[in-house]
C-alpha cells in the first residue's frame, strides 16, 4: 500500500503543473509560437477554447495545418479562429516578416507565448 501510494505521488510529481483556471478571454488576439505540436498545440487548443483568437506561428505551414485540424475537430472551433502564419524563428528575415504582416492583420496583440525553442549549432 505504500508503495502504490508513493508511485502515485511521484506519477503526480513528473506530470508538472495544470492550469486549472476556466477564465474566459474572449476577444483576445494570442500568438502561440511552435503550435503544431506538444505543449505549443495543447496552448493553443486550450486558450481557443476559452474564446481567443489564436495564431498558430510555426515554420511548418503544413504541419500548423494539420495540426489547426486536429483541433477543429477535438473543440469544433471555426477555422477563422485559428489562423496560420509562417514563422522560422532562426531567421530575422522571417521574423520582420512576420510581425510586419501580423501589424497588418491585428491592432493588437493581448498574449504572446513563446513556446518554439532555438537551437543555434556552432560549428568550429
Amino acid at each position: 500500500m505504500l508503495l502504490s501510494a508513493g508511485i502515485y505521488v511521484l506519477k503526480q510529481y513528473m506530470n508538472g503543473g495544470v492550469c486549472q483556471s476556466r477564465e474566459r478571454i474572449d476577444g483576445k488576439v494570442v500568438i502561440v509560437t511552435g503550435a503544431n505540436t506538444g505543449i505549443g498545440k495543447e496552448t493553443a487548443m486550450d486558450l481557443v477554447q476559452r474564446g481567443a483568437k489564436v495564431y498558430l506561428a510555426c515554420r511548418s505551414v503544413t504541419r500548423a495545418q494539420h495540426a489547426v485540424d486536429d483541433i477543429m475537430n477535438q473543440t469544433g472551433i471555426s477555422r477563422n479562429q485559428l489562423p496560420i502564419m509562417q514563422l522560422d524563428l532562426g531567421s530575422f528575415k522571417s521574423i520582420r516578416s512576420f510581425a510586419s504582416s501580423f501589424r497588418e492583420r491585428e491592432k493588437k496583440l493581448d498574449i504572446l507565448i513563446n513556446n518554439a525553442g532555438v537551437m543555434f549549432v556552432l560549428v568550429l
